[in-house]
This record gives C-alpha cells, sequence and structure tokens, in this order.
C-alpha cells in the first residue's frame, strides 16, 4: 500500500460528533411533526415556514461539515495541502449554497 499516491484515513473522531448533531435534528425535526399529526394538526400550521428551513438548513450544514472533514480521509500524496484546502473549501462552500436553495425550495413547497 505504502507505493500507491493515495492514503486513505477515516477522521472518525472528527466527524462523529457531526453526524450525531445531524441525527439528533432529524429526529427532533421528525418528532414535532409526527406529533403535530398525531394531534390532528398540520405541520405546516406548526412549524413555520421560516423555521422548517432554518431547521433543514443546519440539517444539510452538519452533512456538508461532516463531508468537508471526510475529505481528509483520503489525500493524494502528489496533491499540495494548500490546493487540497482551497479544493475542500470550494467543495464546502458549493454545498452550503445547495442547501439554502434546497431549504428554499422546500419551504416554498410546504405552504401550498
Amino acid at each position: 500500500m505504502a507505493a500507491f499516491p493515495v492514503r486513505i484515513r477515516v477522521p472518525y473522531e472528527r466527524i462523529e460528533p457531526l453526524r450525531l448533531r445531524r441525527i439528533q435534528l432529524g429526529l427532533a425535526l421528525a418528532w414535532r411533526i409526527l406529533n403535530s399529526w398525531q394531534a390532528g394538526r398540520r405541520s405546516r400550521d406548526e412549524i413555520p415556514r421560516a423555521e422548517l428551513a432554518r431547521q433543514l438548513r443546519e440539517i444539510l450544514f452538519c452533512i456538508a461539515r461532516r463531508l468537508r472533514r471526510s475529505a481528509t480521509a483520503c489525500a493524494c500524496r502528489r496533491c499540495s495541502p494548500p490546493l487540497r484546502e482551497r479544493l475542500n473549501a470550494l467543495l464546502l462552500r458549493q454545498m452550503r449554497h445547495a442547501a439554502e436553495g434546497l431549504t428554499a425550495d422546500i419551504a416554498a413547497q410546504k405552504s401550498r
């Protein structure tokens, strides 16, 4: 394996807190939706559109941050650390931008 130009080291200690946070956020949101349904209320009446968008965005941001931290798991020895960091930062910006768009679309759908 030492001859290969790629090394893989998964930083579980760095990604596990983000995975746990994402799961907690998702469960809390699902619990609120289920409680409103069980009470015979519509979730759109229980969770304001802006709050839903904020919660979904936070879940997606957790995913983006976890993926960015995971990106360090696979490193090409021929790629300079500054270049690798720039590529990782670009990936995170693109994922955040996509998350913003997705949450806006989801929140808009909720009001229909």
